[in-house]
């Protein structure tokens, strides 16, 4: 495996060859990323832990092949981006859906996926809103006041905001496998991760508060999710002006 320094968002001219083999090698320290969040996710002995199976194939290769290879073409069609940090953002939205529909549905699950192929899948807290969480957590929440505001649709479903961390950390670790074009848009992902991670933060505080049964998994998610979102940014910081 290359060299932290040689698979981060550094710039400068290089030949086909070599991107080649810095794809190649981004994609495989990507791995032993994930890797970091697979084994978090692991140690949870319960059935909130699921693997996401390959259920077809697919030409994408990388980050992008995994996630598509993991859910029906007609999910991954509707999201598909010609960015790759989009992309890969949206795939994991509809991934999350996939796997939400396949264990409860909107009203009773929800679903965060990340790299590596294994999923936390929790139970809608009762008697928390979106709102309470993202007054707890401060800052920054995406679309709040648009067409897509999450607050009209997801208010009543505060594990939202887990769905919008796996999409963010998803699309930050695609942005960097890709190469240093899409590094700028790779780092507002991974700003917006943070965000998230801090109002998810927020909601283990008020799960806590009001007994939610599955705090510790979630805090076992928050943790895995923290270090991956770590290893990413040690990737960002290579990104030579």
């Amino acid at each position: 495996m290359a060299p932290l320094a040689d698979v981060g968002c550094r710039r400068g001219k290089r030949n086909p060859t070599e991107y080649a083999t810095m794809n190649r090698a981004r994609y495989l320290t990507w791995l032993a990323a994930a890797a970091i969040i697979v084994s978090w996710l692991a140690a949870v002995a319960c059935s909130e832990v699921v693997d996401v199976p390959v259920v077809r194939q697919v030409s994408e290769t990388g980050l992008l092949g995994e996630m598509a290879s993991r859910m029906p073409a007609r999910y991954a069609n509707e999201y598909k981006e010609s960015r790759p940090v989009s992309c890969a953002h949206y795939y994991a939205h509809a991934l999350n859906a996939y796997i939400r529909n396949q264990h409860g549905g909107t009203n009773v699950d929800n679903a965060s996926y990340m790299p590596g192929g294994k999923a936390m899948v929790l139970p809608e807290p009762k008697g928390i809103t979106l709102s309470q969480v993202a007054a707890r957590g401060g800052g920054y929440f995406p679309a709040r006041g648009g067409r897509s505001d999450p607050f009209k649709w997801w208010l009543h479903q505060p594990l939202y905001v887990l769905d919008e961390l796996s999409a963010y950390s998803c699309g930050t670790a695609a942005g960097i496998e890709a190469g240093p074009s899409a590094c700028p848009e790779a780092q507002t992902s991974h700003r917006f991760a943070r965000d998230m991670l801090r109002h998810g933060r927020a909601l283990e505080e008020l799960c806590r508060e009001t007994s939610y049964r599955h705090s510790d998994e979630l805090d076992w998610f928050l943790d895995g999710t923290e270090e991956f979102l770590k290893t990413l940014e040690s990737h960002l910081s290579n990104v030579e002006e």
